[in-house]
């Protein structure tokens, strides 16, 4: 981005971030996928300062991937799913015609979608949510040490996973060694489920899924990286 003006700009103006900039700033997140907020935060500035030759090592990643993509295609057979990750985007494709499209929210960097492939073989609806170890660990433990309440706001059930016993969550010593392996957190299906409707199943070795979510309001994002690793769809009944 360059201005050109015919005087030399003084000190205050050569400072000033204007609407003009902000404007140009936009066009630039937008060229980007970013998100078009006309701040100049971490990502747009490291996205400004990114080299060509980080530009054309990732044009040659982006070309070698679609090789692998024709290979996918002449073996997927006739009728697919396709989601684009970093597109945040779901296909339904149908003897080479794409039928349906709709937004996504993927995994966050910390939790990406994983790359692969795999068969469909069920659907779920109105699903329970059972939290995998390492996700309970990482988001649940911490709030159930400072209150075990929020298990029954959130609509959480507590079991114990050797015996299947359900148990109360004040009477459990959140604090106990091992205790993310011991216990299984599982969120009852409604509105409320962290799932949503419905929840699209083709068992891999990542634990993933396509499934719905009550958090509507993300998909209006441009940037939307922020699941722990399943893919969330616009509308997945469709």
């Amino acid at each position: 981005m360059a201005c050109i003006t015919e005087e030399p700009l003084g000190a205050a103006e050569a400072t000033l971030y204007d609407t003009d900039l902000e404007v140009a700033v936009k066009v630039f997140q937008a060229a980007h996928s970013m998100e078009r907020d006309g701040v100049v935060g971490p990502a747009t500035l490291e996205a400004m300062n990114e080299s060509p030759e980080s530009k054309v090592e990732k044009i040659k990643m982006a070309l070698d991937y679609w090789r692998h993509l024709d290979a996918f295609n002449q073996h997927s057979g006739d009728r697919y799913i396709w989601v684009n990750i970093p597109s945040f985007r779901a296909e339904g494709w149908n003897n080479g015609k794409m039928e349906i499209s709709m937004k996504t929210i993927v995994g966050a960097a910390r939790t990406p979608t994983p790359d692969f492939s795999d068969e469909v073989e069920y659907i779920v609806a109105n699903p329970k949510w059972y939290l995998p170890v390492s996700l309970f660990k990482r988001q649940k433990l911490g709030k159930l040490r400072a209150d075990p309440g929020y298990a029954a706001a959130h609509k959480y059930n507590i079991y114990d996973r050797a015996t299947g016993q359900e148990l109360n969550p004040y009477n459990v010593d959140w604090y106990q060694p091992g205790i993310s392996s011991q216990i299984q957190m599982v969120q009852s299906p409604g509105p409320h489920n962290a799932l949503g409707e419905l929840k699209i199943i083709f068992p891999n070795q990542y634990s993933v899924y396509l499934h719905s979510t009550p958090d509507k309001h993300l998909f209006k994002r441009d940037v939307r990286t922020f699941s722990s690793g399943c893919v969330r769809l616009d509308d997945p009944v469709a």
